[in-house]
């Protein structure tokens, strides 16, 4: 009978019983029926089963819900058979591939599910979506199978019992679980299909009956078979069937199925874990449910498990809850919980201990992997591994240079690892995760003292490895691991965790977390006191850690005293030429340097330099290290010729032992940069800080503060090259960095802010700079002092933007007071000094002859629109000659007047003269402003397009 014939004998059956229903609407009903779609009727749904006497000539229609007690059943005996495949295949290839159908109790009724779907399932339809992909092909075909994997607990049979209700009724054959976790009874189970396949097995032996459900499964009717709790391959091989229309799914823990499809199981998301909770127990509010979610590390179990305690027993208040909660806690063994929707046994450790029993300790390979558990529950709670780290646990022993050596064949170490994750103890593959619950059962099953020490050695040892090699994102994967290790041991407080803190601190400064790294060295401190004493040179070690971790926050006063006191204990216990001195010393110089006191600062830097040089050679690191802070202290004195010298030889060594990429050989050769802007080389300076910035935020981070201060070295080369617009992006940049690494109140973030200022001043936009510029005063004089020679320069700008508004009184009190520190602190004799002596020099003569300088621009300009050319060329030559003091301020007014008056010569044909003008003009502005600014570039156009037309006449 085709399948147009039937509906229209079912629509004449239908419409017998239901009159209210018109003929247009029940058979578009029952087309979506046949299709496999959930359907309505009239509000109602429709469902139908055919073939009830298993000879398909009959066919029963139900409308309504049988909760709502509206159910009416029409049955129709069908004047032939049908074939049923036709509709059945139709169905499964309807099946949805995009979009996740909505749950339905109207099971195909061949069906065996011993499970119903639960009112409390959240989440996972990216999963659903994926099992229908893998086993929604409509032709029947050689059977693949799909497998859900993942951790007890994590919610695999409640997946497919999902699925099963979702996507049941596009398997018109039926859906027919198999629970395989005693592997004797999965026989009895398939012989128990018989009865949903309308099989008669009476009388039949058990095999006999097995043999015919396996033969009608071979057939090319849709069905879906399930094996749960499958962890054997050999029992599914034994029993799927290999041909026909089944679609096979599969859970199991293990995901040792390399050939087979699988969706892996993950932890719920936090969304998904609250919703789960709030269902449970409607009391929680949401900051209360992702607090206990995260407890739970987001396992379903645990999840469900908790939920249901809470609603039973009202009393418990969240906040005692969530401190009482182990493992071991009541809840997490069943009290008060719901029942089971796949009767899971209510016990979240006991979950665990099914596969974690499967270890045997006898077992060379199991005994392994034993040890790599514990030593992978050691480290923090529910946060990815690397399988390095889990390998080396193993693998490793502390040799006598300190560092690991192997005592373990590899291929059996690799082989233990590929056992735990058979097992689903741990989770992925190059990085892998041990459930924050399971690690607290493997803890109180294991925790050894023995294997928390080679954790904690391996790290502190990796640690080390990754700091000295200058570049932190190697360590991404471990750090989190390092700091829970390093904080449990600092709260033990023994010797171990000075070591700890000792690697971690270092490591937080490489990536510039400098309060994470005080804090633990504050912490470390402590402990130093009460077990080694104050005077031991560990005890000094840490507090000269500490000196440079407050040195990097701009607390310099702070870091001077830790410095000096580290400096009394190490001369006294080492020595006065031991290479910790040298340390100390270059690093008490470069604190006393940033205060501003030169003088002091230099003579113990070279003392450092000496030891180094003697104790550890010429081409050593550290050696470079204090050559290149002694070239910062030779350049701030304005000995530049000594700095760029200095500068050199650390570029050098730094080249020859890690190579041009490294960021320490970047930022010494940004010092050379710095150099070659002193020597007005501002594109070939400008091009090396570019090159600086790209190794160091590749290295280092896009928010790390050196990347911060390479971004602020470029713009200050651009600023001088005339490109200042471009200046002043990467300087806001550098800003932003700094305010979220330091702070505001920092002395980076002000020296960036001044040269903002800068960068507003070189476009013209005094009014803006303003603001800007007082900004950086301000923080400067909270915190370096209102006595620093950086003070200094930003009070000079300052003074050049008030006069450039014509605010001259003012101005000059700023050049004043700028001159007054830099002649107390840098000398007379100093650059910098003699720059702003200029500066206030030019200012006093230009208050005279700035505003008579305007009125004879203007007047010249009159006389020349009135063809008074001699006049006007008079006017223009005295503002001219008024303005010329002004150069040294790069005042804008000049440049009007130049091309005012080159205009007035060229009216009067006197082209060759209006050329000279314009060149002796660059000539002055390239001397007071640079050859690249845009002032000057202005007026070098102007004057080649005055050429080209003297060429063209």
């Amino acid at each position: 009978m085709e399948l147009p014939a039937l509906i229209a004998v079912l629509v004449d059956a239908i419409l017998i019983k239901c009159p209210q229903y018109d003929r247009a609407s029940v058979t578009i009903a029952l087309e979506s029926v046949f299709a496999g779609h959930p359907t309505l009727l009239g509000g109602n749904s429709i469902s139908m089963l055919l073939g009830q006497n298993n000879d398909y000539t009959n066919a029963t229609i139900t409308i309504g819900d049988v909760n709502a007690g509206n159910q009416v059943h029409v049955t129709v005996t069908l004047p032939q058979p049908i074939d049923p495949l036709p509709a059945a295949l139709a169905a499964l290839a309807s099946i949805p591939l995009t979009d996740v159908p909505t749950p339905r109790s109207d099971l195909p009724q061949a069906s065996r599910l011993p499970f119903e779907s639960s009112p409390h399932f959240v989440g996972r339809e990216a999963e659903l979506n994926a099992l229908a992909q893998a086993i929604g092909t409509a032709q029947p075909a050689v059977v693949m199978p799909a497998v859900a994997t993942g951790l007890g607990g994590i919610g695999k049979t409640s997946l497919v019992t999902e699925f099963s209700y979702r996507y049941g009724v596009y398997f018109q054959g039926g859906v027919f679980w198999l629970n395989c976790a005693d592997p004797d009874q999965v026989a009895n189970q398939i012989a128990a299909c018989a009865v949903g396949l309308k099989l008669d097995t009476t009388g039949m032996a058990l095999d006999e009956q097995v043999q015919r459900v396996l033969h009608a499964w071979q057939s090319p009717m849709p069905r879906l078979l399930i094996f749960d709790n499958c962890e054997d391959p050999a029992i599914l091989d034994q029993w799927k069937p290999t041909v026909g229309g089944c679609r096979v799914l599969v859970t199991a823990r293990s995901d040792a199925w390399p050939t087979l499809t699988q969706i892996r199981l993950g932890l719920l998301s936090p969304v998904e874990s609250r919703a789960l909770l709030q269902r449970l127990c409607a009391r929680l509010t949401d900051a209360e449910a992702d607090a206990i979610a995260e407890d739970l590390g987001h396992l379903p179990l645990a999840l469900h498990l908790a939920g249901s305690y809470l609603a039973t027993y009202p009393h418990h208040t969240i906040g005692q809850y969530r401190k009482d909660l182990t493992i071991a806690h009541r809840s997490l063994k069943g009290r008060g919980a719901l029942p089971s929707p796949t009767r899971h046994e209510l016990d979240v450790e006991a979950t665990f201990m099914l596969s974690f029993n499967q270890l045997d300790p006898n077992n060379a390979l199991d005994a392994l992997a034993l040890g790599m558990l514990d030593g992978a529950a050691w480290c923090a709670p529910g946060v990815p591994i690397p399988c390095d780290l889990v390998l080396a646990l193993v693998l490793a022993e502390a040799g006598d240079d300190g560092h690991p050596s192997r005592t373990t064949d590899r291929d059996d170490a690799v082989d233990a690892l590929r056992r735990l994750q058979q097992l689903g103890l741990l989770n992925g593959t190059e990085l892998v995760v041990l459930h924050r619950l399971l690690a607290q059962v493997v803890q109180s099953r294991l925790g050894s003292l023995d294997m928390l020490a080679e954790v904690e050695s391996c790290l502190a040892w990796v640690t080390a490895t990754v700091t000295a090699s200058g570049n932190p994102q190697r360590l991404t994967p471990l750090i989190a691991h390092m700091r829970y290790v390093t904080l449990r041991a600092l709260d033990r407080g023994d010797l171990v965790a000075i070591q700890l803190a000792d690697q971690l601190g270092a490591f937080e400064q490489l990536h510039g977390a400098y309060a994470a790294a005080q804090i633990v060295y504050e912490r470390a401190l402590v402990i130093c006191g009460s077990h080694l004493g104050m005077g031991h040179v560990i005890t000094a070690g840490i507090l000269h850690n500490l000196g440079v971790t407050l040195a990097h926050q701009g607390r310099y006063k702070e870091a001077q005293a830790w410095y000096e006191h580290a400096l009394v204990i190490t001369e006294q216990v080492v020595g006065a030429d031991h290479p910790y001195t040298g340390g100390i010393l270059s690093n008490l110089g470069v604190v006393l340097d940033h205060q501003g006191a030169y003088a002091e600062a230099l003579p113990l830097i070279e003392r450092s330099i000496a030891i180094r040089d003697r104790v550890l050679g010429a081409d050593h690191p550290d050696t470079a290290m204090s050559l290149n802070n002694r070239g910062v202290v030779l350049e701030h004195q304005g000995r530049y010729r000594e700095a760029q010298h200095c500068y050199e030889q650390a570029v050098a060594i730094t080249t020859a032992l890690v190579g041009d990429s490294h960021p320490t050989t970047a930022k010494y050769r940004s010092n050379i940069a710095l150099m070659l802007e002193r020597q007005g080389q501002y594109a070939a300076a400008a091009r090396i800080h570019e090159t600086v910035v790209a190794i160091i935020e590749t290295v280092l981070g896009a928010e790390h503060p050196d990347t911060a201060m390479s971004l602020h070295n470029w713009a200050f080369a651009l600023i001088n090259q005339g490109q200042a617009a471009q200046a002043q992006t990467l300087m806001e940049r550098a800003i932003g960095i700094n305010e979220r690494v330091h702070g505001r109140e920092h002395r980076a973030t002000a020296l960036c802010i001044h040269h903002l200022g800068l960068a507003l001043i070189h476009q013209e936009r005094y009014a803006e700079a303003q603001p800007i510029l007082e900004q950086a005063i301000g923080i400067y004089e909270r915190v370096v002092g209102p006595r620093h020679p950086e003070i200094a320069a930003v009070i000079s700008n300052l003074g050049g933007v008030l006069a450039h508004q014509g605010r001259y009184g003012d101005a000059e009190q700023c050049y004043e007071r700028a001159l007054a520190i830099r002649e107390a602190v840098l000398g007379s004799e100093h650059p910098d000094t003699a720059t702003t002596r200029n500066n206030l020099n030019s200012l006093i003569t230009a208050k005279g002859y700035g505003l008579r300088a305007v009125l004879l621009n203007n007047c010249a300009v009159l006389f020349a629109s009135q063809g008074c050319f001699k006049d006007a060329q008079y006017l223009f030559e005295q503002a001219l000659a008024l303005y010329e003091p002004l150069l040294r301020l790069h005042h804008s007014d000049t440049t009007t007047v130049i091309e005012n008056m080159g205009c007035l010569l060229m009216l009067q044909d006197r082209s060759i003269e209006a050329v000279g003008l314009i060149e002796r003009a660059c000539m002055l502005y390239e001397q007071s402003i640079g050859r690249d600014h845009e002032m000057t570039n202005r007026l070098r156009v102007y004057g080649a397009e005055l050429k080209e037309s003297i060429q063209f006449q």
